[in-house]
């Protein structure tokens, strides 16, 4: 099984912990997780499954330019791992896994947050969004 590698984190603010999600330079501290460690939170808001034509873009898209964008999780223990936010890209990941296209241990960028923080990085997630076209 692969192991979990960090980033090494610089000395964070109070104001900056509590957010959880970024370094005072903005940048995010990512994690490479393995695949088979991740799994859906069911703390995550979105309760209308995407339909199946998105889906099928997506997974096309991550098979053809690999995962653009990282996973937001919280530890469920040392070795297992929520999805927040990030639901549909696990899943697209998990079928590319049993697809035979990646291996089930394949390192997953995730950002990986508090438990307190899941709902509200899941609702930001969903709810911020503005049409492309």
């Amino acid at each position: 099984m692969a192991k979990t590698t960090t980033r090494s984190k610089p000395t964070t603010s109070k104001k900056t912990e509590a957010a959880g999600s970024a370094t005072p330079d903005g940048a995010a501290d990512i994690r490479m997780i393995p695949l088979d460690q991740l799994e859906p939170s069911p703390l995550n808001v979105r309760k209308v499954a995407a339909n199946a034509s998105d889906d099928a873009e997506l997974l096309a898209s991550i098979r053809e330019t690999g995962i653009k964008q990282n996973l937001v999780v919280h530890a469920l223990s040392e070795s297992r791992f929520a999805v927040d936010a990030g639901g549909r890209r696990l899943k697209a990941l998990k079928q590319l896994a049993e697809d035979g296209v990646i291996p089930l241990d394949h390192p997953v960028p995730c950002l990986v947050e508090d438990e307190r923080n899941a709902v509200l990085t899941s609702a930001t997630e969903n709810l911020q969004r503005v049409p492309i076209c």
